[in-house]
């Protein structure tokens, strides 16, 4: 019986403890999911500059989260160009504190990826530190978003009203393949005020951007 009662208070310790960090953790911000594209749909495009860029689309080739990525192909000429995934679906971010994303680059060209958001009715640019992203997979890409720098250099401290979000890959190397997103989380912001698909969104028939298929594929 006392063994018994021993091994319930230890386990009894152990479940606060992991309640009180679970709390903490929960009263420091959310932490979700934004998107993963297994709904068969997104909000997201494709674009190039300086290039070629097929239209984005969902994918099952390489997932990091799930059955389905994002994807779309490019092909850079000699001294390379940018290729971009963008949203217009955003929403409001107060209190968020970073995205998180994968990426997986099907190529042999090095890039760099560069978060760019445009925030108010003025559309204002603000855009992130490059991120170095190599042939093959880049886990965990972690952008700041308490560090956002405008044209001028001022620090974004209005997170609300985000009418645009794009991820920027840029190279001056040759090359062509395709480029991966997936699993994009956010932390900290609220997930009722982030525009996002939804399971019962799909479920009731509401109104989605359906990706392309302009490729063919």
């Amino acid at each position: 019986m006392k063994q018994n009662l021993i091994i319930f208070r230890k386990w009894a310790v152990a479940f606060s403890a992991a309640f009180f960090i679970t709390s903490l953790l929960n009263a420091a911000g959310n932490n979700f999911v934004w998107e993963d594209f297994e709904l068969g749909a997104s909000y997201w495009a494709a674009g190039v500059e300086g290039g070629a860029m097929s239209g984005g689309l969902i994918s099952p080739d390489f997932p990091s989260h799930g059955k389905f990525g994002y994807r779309g192909r490019f092909s850079f000429p000699k001294g390379g160009g940018k290729a971009d995934f963008t949203t217009h679906q955003v929403g409001d971010l107060t209190g968020g504190t970073a995205l998180t994303l994968d990426v997986y680059n099907s190529s042999k060209t090095p890039m760099t990826l560069m978060m760019v958001v445009k925030q108010g009715s003025a559309w204002l640019w603000c855009q992130s530190p490059e991120k170095d992203i190599k042939p093959g997979w880049t886990k965990d890409v972690v952008f700041d978003l308490t560090t956002l720098q405008t044209a001028t250099g001022k620090t974004l401290k209005d997170l609300a009203q985000m009418m645009q979000l794009s991820l920027i890959f840029q190279s001056k190397e040759a090359g062509d393949g395709y480029l991966y997103i997936d699993n994009l989380r956010l932390a900290g912001a609220d997930p009722n005020k982030v525009v996002m698909v939804r399971a019962e969104e799909m479920a009731a028939g509401s109104p989605v951007t359906i990706t392309g298929f302009e490729d063919g594929t």
